[in-house]
């Protein structure tokens, strides 16, 4: 289908990808791959469907972190190194799912030759603007479990996701680790799993990191999320992860807006979020044309944890099914204001 990995101003416009006549599957793997670029992609008006993977798939690889020499100087692996003098970066702890620095300025970049120092790979010197104030933890043999560098110039910024329909999609519809965007006017159908997901994933793929200021506006969702892999999860979905892919401890997503969209005929879970700040979840009917639920439960239209500064009113709920709560706020939320 599409890729892009390290660019930038990409574009898939008016694209068709239909299931071939007498076939019951329309192609393996992504139908927009998109890694690590620096503005965009834009994607609108394209009708995708049969998909063997997610549909769009918006993401950032973290690179590991060989040791910390000072506050202000880091070792880094060659493996998915992109950062070069006056980028960002943010540090993240996959242990426990928080980031513990965003946003830090590079002063400049060194590749140090294989043998250099005791090291036997090559890698790369990395200056910081400003020293850290955390000591980064970089002694395990398994480089999963040390804590990981992100890009923060170059993280699909401003991306637009308009005016598509994305039609038996076997996995997400559209899975984000973004930083500015908006995914609205789009079709949803019989998505296997979860239709929008912003999720990273720090076992295996190590895909990241999070989402912030960005719109989910207008979007009809429906008769999706039908597989075993689904249980448990929302169909218009924040969530962070840590090792053992369990919930992160930490709120890594902010500033996201659901707004205006309609989830009908779904199951478990219509909205969720968690591990989230600076919500918003405005006027989106959450509905259903059948009478039962084919998942076991429990059953929420929207369901907030872990999160905080949530603003929840104007949603509409007109499903006939039982359900466990229309709105459940956990506990360890703080400052959610719910209204009619």
């Amino acid at each position: 289908h599409y890729l892009c990995t390290e660019g930038s101003d990409f574009k898939v416009l008016g694209c068709t990808s239909l299931i071939p006549e007498g076939q019951w599957f329309g192609g393996n793997a992504d139908g927009i791959h998109v890694r690590s670029n620096k503005l965009g992609p834009w994607v609108e008006g394209c009708l995708f469907e049969g998909v063997g993977d997610d549909a769009v798939a918006l993401y950032s690889k973290a690179i590991f972190v060989i040791k910390q020499d000072s506050p202000t100087q880091l070792r880094l692996r060659k493996k998915f190194f992109n950062l070069a003098p006056g980028d960002r970066l943010a540090l993240f702890n996959p242990r426990e799912g928080v980031l513990l620095a965003d946003d830090q300025e590079v002063a400049d970049v060194e590749r140090v030759p294989a043998g250099t120092d005791g090291y036997p790979e090559e890698h790369y010197r990395v200056t910081l603007v400003k020293p850290l104030a955390v000591t980064l933890e970089t002694s395990s043999a398994d480089p999963l479990e040390n804590d990981q560098a992100f890009s923060r110039s170059r993280v699909n910024s401003d991306f637009a996701i308009r005016n598509n329909t994305f039609s038996c999609i076997r996995r997400f519809g559209t899975v984000v680790r973004a930083d500015g965007g908006m995914i609205e006017g789009n079709v949803y159908d019989r998505i296997s799993d979860i239709p929008v997901v912003f999720r990273n994933e720090p076992d295996l793929w190590y895909n990241g990191l999070n989402g912030s200021r960005i719109r989910i506006k207008g979007n009809t969702v429906r008769d999706s999320g039908f597989s075993q892999s689904s249980e448990g999860h929302g169909q218009i979905e924040l969530i962070m992860y840590k090792m053992g892919r369990v919930p992160a401890e930490g709120r890594g997503h902010r500033d996201i807006r659901i707004e205006g969209n309609t989830i009908s005929d779904w199951q478990d879970i219509a909205i969720r979020v968690e591990n989230a700040e600076e919500v918003a979840i405005v006027d989106n009917t959450i509905c259903a044309q059948g009478e039962r639920f084919t998942h076991l439960g429990p059953h929420y239209g929207i369901l907030v944890d872990n999160s905080a500064n949530v603003d929840i009113r104007g949603n509409v709920f007109t499903d006939p099914r039982e359900l466990d709560a229309e709105i459940e706020v956990t506990d360890d939320t703080s400052a959610v204001s719910v209204q009619d």
